[in-house]
């Protein structure tokens, strides 16, 4: 991973920030076409990750997914129609987090995809950090 990316602990609600050198979206905001979540599990011991994603409806069904020591696993899910998610929220070893989406909602701009990257063991807290890509 870049050394140039920007990182954000994230130990309330806070925004989610893009690597750096990825699309940002500007004033125009754009429709998730695909969700990625990035399971990143930099311990010595196994891992339950559990997330939900909110969208301005609300919040979604919480999803689990145990991760082996020193290794990471995604997950891809294809928002239902009308779904465009606002942020995320997160809990691995008892340690809260969550953040806001950024550049994604209206769909003025298009389908992209969405790439959220779960952190744990890298650092004092779990982090959430955020890219996109036009091509699914």
């Amino acid at each position: 991973m870049s050394s140039t990316r920007r990182r954000f602990l994230l130990g309330g609600v806070s925004t989610v920030a893009p690597f750096s050198g990825c699309t940002r979206f500007g004033d125009g905001a754009a429709t998730v076409a695909e969700l990625e979540v990035e399971f990143v599990n930099g311990t010595n011991v196994r891992q339950m990750f559990h997330f939900a994603v909110e969208a301005a409806e609300g919040l979604g069904e919480w999803e689990s997914r145990d991760v082996a020591p020193e290794t990471r696993e995604s997950v891809v899910r294809e928002p239902p129609g009308g779904y465009d998610p606002v942020a995320i929220h997160g809990v691995v070893d008892d340690h809260p987090t969550s953040g806001e989406l950024v550049g994604v909602g209206g769909g003025e701009t298009g389908g992209v995809c969405l790439r959220v990257l779960f952190e744990y063991g890298m650092g004092a807290e779990p982090t959430f950090l955020q890219s996109s890509d036009t091509r699914c």
